[in-house]
């Protein structure tokens, strides 16, 4: 993580719930980064999100790509999604575009590709996500597979 300033925030990971949609959608993301106060005590239940992060696997990368994207758009404090795939070196992200209801996609699946979250002012290189991560070239090829029959 390369930080140009300091930024109030807090990661959670895993074992915390984010409230998606109220009385509704409570999913588990992987990692939720939230920069408001009001998240900061919470041991449970994150409701204003900044950015969250779902690690793909084989049993979830279509659900993640489509109903949780569908939902986490909505989310009004949500900046950033970031989809890391498990089998390859590849990190899709849709970013919110100006604060408005648009969002732009762009993927990253080069090692050396840095990540730029200029609304958190900081990046992320792919080298430190899959730091000390090896690759099997068979889950490679299966991913590629899947990914282009979508």
């Amino acid at each position: 993580l390369y930080y140009k300033k300091s930024k109030s925030c807090k990661i959670f990971s895993e074992s915390v719930k984010l409230e998606a949609i109220k009385r509704f959608f409570y999913p588990y993301p992987d990692v939720i980064l939230t920069c408001n106060a009001e998240d900061f005590e919470a041991e449970y239940l994150i409701k204003s999100p900044t950015l969250i992060v779902e690690v793909l696997s084989k049993s979830t990368a279509n659900y993640d790509r489509s109903t949780k994207l569908r939902r986490y758009k909505t989310i009004p404090s949500l900046q950033y999604y970031l989809l890391v795939s498990q089998n390859q070196y590849m990190v899709e992200i849709y970013s919110r575009f100006e604060d408005s209801e648009a969002w732009i996609y762009q993927n990253f699946e080069n090692i050396e590709d840095t990540i730029p979250l200029d609304k958190l002012d900081l990046k992320l290189s792919l080298s430190d996500i899959y730091e000390g991560i090896i690759m099997k070239e068979e889950d490679r090829e299966e991913d590629f597979i899947l990914k282009n029959q979508n």
